[in-house]
């Protein structure tokens, strides 16, 4: 309405917020003042407070398979069908918008010989790690662009995979001393390599550890903090504990593993009644009422039902549920796409907490507060 009480009949344009997002995977920065998402084949960068678009990323027309934000967020890697690993710099948080799209500071083709679905870039940002539809794991150095580990023998179609990069190289006690790969694969098992035994790239190197718990494929796959446990849970609807060498017992009740090292124990099973397309660990101290003192586990998983749980691990009990969202679509593939929005390292980052979660749109969850129980 005019100044004058005449009702305005014509407006001028002031803004324009585009299309956001179609499919595929998405990550968010440490502050959850901008998001990468991919619409069509191109992943774009948008801030999230003002909604304008800072650039888009130069892609070769291809689907966009993977993408992962290196933990110093100082580059961004976008994996396609074309089998092809583009690493660009990523802007900075007061970068303004970008005319042209970003070219990658190095190109990789035909980094494996199928479609890549699952990487990661491990807490000191010198490794990527990527996992292939024929079962193929490979380790990158992430500034040079070369292969450092390459591994065979998974079963079928990778669907999870994580690192574990010790804080201090000098810790002895079990995993926490040694550079840790971990991977999922349709033929239901998890396998663990230890990076600092080999830097073969031939894929000649075994698993130090093959662990058997779940009747279905793993979908998410976590370390705990210092290293010495791992979180795993699928589609089988189970989420699984297991204790590494030298870690502390964290029940008093001890399931007996299939692994085929003694390496690893499973000490906890949790069922979840969904099946879970992704899991991360989440810093306890967030958590109020738990005692940051005593040794603690908690973690989230989301899935099926388009529902956000966080639970205790060594308690066994469900702390929290987030708002429910929309499940319309059927699609459980979705939800994957809040792996990398979860990711610890980027998840205890945070100032006031965020979470994001997808399945037709973005939803942020803010924990200004540390999560009730």
């Amino acid at each position: 309405m005019s100044q004058d009480g005449q009702l305005t009949t014509s407006f001028r344009k002031v803004r324009t917020i585009g299309p956001l997002h179609t499919s595929g995977p998405v990550v968010i920065t440490s502050d959850a003042k901008r998001v990468v998402t991919c619409l069509g084949e191109v992943a774009i960068l948008t801030n999230v407070d003002s909604g304008q678009e800072i650039c888009r990323f130069y892609n070769d027309s291809s689907q966009i398979t993977a993408m992962t934000l290196s933990p110093s967020e100082e580059n961004l890697v976008i994996i396609t069908a074309s089998l092809s690993i583009r690493i660009y710099p990523f802007p900075p948080l007061y970068s303004p918008p970008h005319t042209a799209p970003l070219q990658p500071s190095r190109h990789i083709p035909k980094a494996h010989d199928a479609p890549v679905h699952v990487a990661t870039i491990d807490n000191t940002s010198t490794y990527l790690a990527t996992g292939s539809a024929d079962g193929v794991a490979k380790v990158w150095d992430l500034k040079k662009g070369f292969t450092t580990h390459s591994f065979k023998g998974h079963g079928g179609v990778i669907s999870c995979i994580n690192f574990h990069v010790p804080a201090s190289s000098t810790q002895e006690d079990g995993l926490t001393g040694r550079i840790i790969l971990a991977t999922g694969s349709v033929d239901t098992r998890i396998r663990i390599f230890d990076l600092s035994r080999s830097n073969n790239v031939f894929g000649g190197v075994k698993p130090t550890a093959v662990l058997n718990g779940h009747v279905s494929v793993p979908r998410g796959i976590a370390f705990s903090t210092d290293g010495k446990f791992l979180v795993t849970a699928g589609r089988d609807s189970v989420v699984l504990i297991w204790k590494g060498k030298h870690a502390e017992e964290i029940t008093t009740k001890t399931n007996k593993s299939d692994s085929t090292t003694p390496s690893y124990e499973l000490v906890k099973t949790l069922p979840v009644s969904e099946a879970v397309e992704t899991l991360g660990i989440i810093d306890s101290s967030l958590i109020s009422g738990s005692n940051v003192k005593s040794q603690r586990l908690h973690f989230f998983i989301g899935g099926e039902k388009g529902v956000i749980h966080i639970w205790d691990g060594i308690d066994g009990k469900l702390v929290k549920t987030l708002k429910q969202h929309d499940t319309r679509s059927g699609n459980t593939n979705e939800l994957h796409s809040i792996q990398e929005a979860f990711r610890y390292d980027r998840f205890r980052a945070c100032g006031p907490e965020y979470y994001i979660s997808f399945n037709t749109f973005l939803h942020y969850h803010k924990a200004t507060d540390r999560i009730q129980r």
